[in-house]
């Protein structure tokens, strides 16, 4: 069985980690720049290093997914953190991380959770800070049940139709390139992102020297070729002159 990528949420989540490494970036340089800039102040520091925590991790980061996961099972999101329960890295639920065959397309909670963040980004209900979101997950839950069972075939229909290489998303801009490899070998995706890059320049120069080498190959043959058609033509001149 494939695994099932939200899409949706996967794309959520690039964008949240965009904003970060943007912020972090500009906090950086400020840090960098110490002697012109003035430096970071206490508060600075505190958030430069909670958003290197948090990117050093594949754990969502999207503060909408985290109040949705949290509010549907009623618990705070660092329990579930620490429980492992609900977390989706880059779109890929808990169900769909696991290593070998996958038992199930979604899990009956993880369906949920996810059909609710999909009701309420239709309806526009996204900023986790509104003083109603709480109720408006409410209201998505309560819809999802009465018609739990076309969200199930729905889910099923989409699962069995729609497959699509993992680097067609990450290339479209539908999800972070951090999704490669955490389900194994996993820990800190920019470390990953480091040595696959590394892997990949390799590749890319391995393939690079081996056309060179099929290039070369084929331009000597072309001048074997080129020389044998010489030699063929100064042997019928000399036939013709005798």
């Amino acid at each position: 069985m494939k695994r099932i990528l939200l899409v949706d949420l996967g794309e959520r989540e690039l964008k949240k980690r965009q904003e970060l490494r943007a912020r972090q970036q500009f906090l950086e340089t400020l840090e960098k720049t110490a002697d012109t800039s003035g430096g970071l102040n206490s508060k600075q520091l505190d958030e430069l290093a909670r958003i290197r925590r948090q990117l050093a991790s594949d754990t969502v980061i999207d503060p909408f997914y985290r109040l949705v996961a949290a509010t549907h099972q009623q618990k705070d999101w660092s329990e579930l953190r620490r429980q492992n329960a609900f977390v989706h890295e880059y779109g890929l639920m808990g169900s769909q991380r696991m290593l070998g065959n996958l038992l199930d397309p979604l899990e009956a909670n993880e369906r949920e959770i996810a059909s609710i963040c999909g009701l309420l980004q239709v309806e526009g209900y996204t900023d986790s800070e509104r003083p109603d979101f709480v109720e408006r997950i409410s209201r998505a839950q309560g819809e999802y049940r009465r018609h739990r069972a076309l969200f199930d075939a729905v889910f099923a229909h989409l699962g069995q139709r729609y497959e699509v290489s993992l680097k067609s998303q990450i290339d479209a801009g539908l999800v972070d390139p951090g999704i490669v490899g955490c389900v194994e070998p996993g820990g800190d995706p920019q470390s990953r992102n480091e040595v696959l890059d590394h892997a990949m320049a390799k590749r890319a120069a391995i393939n690079a020297a081996q056309g060179a080498v099929a290039r070369a190959g084929e331009a000597e043959r072309a001048a074997q070729a080129a020389a044998e058609s010489a030699r063929s033509l100064e042997r019928t001149r000399k036939e013709r002159q005798g």
